[in-house]
């Protein structure tokens, strides 16, 4: 008997994951796939990752990479203290300095939905083209393939 299936069509093709390429996929529209797949991208291309300390006990997260680990924990360090203070000054200044200041790009999305226009910013300060490819897997669930190519070397 005939399986009714084809297996040549029904074959999904490997992510690509070499030293110019990273590739994930995105289930729409959760942020939270987006976010696992840029810190894998990160730690793909040599660079370190830490959670906002901020983040925890809300519905967004964010991303904090760069090449320098005591770069980044020194920001993740500034954040947190301005937050545990309070005080809406000391917040205002972290904010500034981890955008305007410190090098470090950030990925923020809250954890069920994810609007790739905001990371451009993002993808910009890394160095990074991203291409998406969107199709329905087999539950008809829209999915996004997204490629990662850094533009030039950290």
């Amino acid at each position: 008997m005939k399986s009714k299936t084809n297996p040549i069509k029904n074959r999904v093709a490997p992510l690509i994951r070499d030293k110019r390429v990273f590739e994930f996929y995105v289930r729409h529209p959760w942020g939270s796939t987006a976010i696992r797949g840029y810190k894998q991208a990160a730690r793909h291309f040599n660079l370190h990752t830490l959670e906002d300390p901020t983040s925890g006990g809300s519905d967004y997260y964010r991303l904090l990479i760069h090449k320098d680990v005591r770069k980044l924990r020194a920001t993740t360090k500034i954040l947190d203290e301005a937050y545990a203070a309070d005080d809406e000054n000391a917040i205002a200044d972290a904010e500034f300095n981890l955008y305007c200041k410190s090098g470090v790009s950030c990925f923020t999305h809250d954890w069920k939905s994810w609007a790739p226009r905001e990371d451009q910013n993002a993808l910009k300060e890394l160095g990074w083209k991203r291409r998406l490819f969107k199709f329905l897997d087999k539950s008809r669930a829209q999915v996004y393939k997204v490629t990662i190519q850094p533009t030039h070397r950290h």
